[in-house]
């Protein structure tokens, strides 16, 4: 049994005929373009990026050398031909029946 314990028996049996596999040309073109697609997003992106980080600063910047901004103006009091605001206003016959009832 000496012999027969030094025989690896898993040994496996390979063929001498080359195994071509054949990829699908549409399937190949299709993942090629959407990784272009991908790589120029990621780009812009990152451009993008740049171009933000450049203008933050300036942002800042400018927002501390502006002087503050002046008093806004005050709104025109209520002309007198205006109702007041308590005053309910009636579109329809409906909303007359109801404002006069109550």
């Amino acid at each position: 049994m000496a012999a027969s314990e030094t025989v690896d028996s898993t040994q496996q049996v390979t063929s001498t005929i080359p195994v071509t596999k054949i990829k699908n040309p549409k399937r190949a073109a299709a993942g090629k373009a959407i990784a272009e697609k991908t790589r120029q997003a990621r780009e812009a992106q990152k451009k993008a990026l740049v171009e933000a980080q450049a203008m933050i600063p300036n942002q800042t910047l400018q927002k501390k050398a502006d002087p503050p901004a002046a008093d806004l103006p005050t709104a025109d009091p209520p002309k007198a031909d205006q109702p007041a605001a308590d005053t309910p206003v009636a579109a329809d016959p409906q909303t007359k029946n109801v404002l006069t009832t109550q």
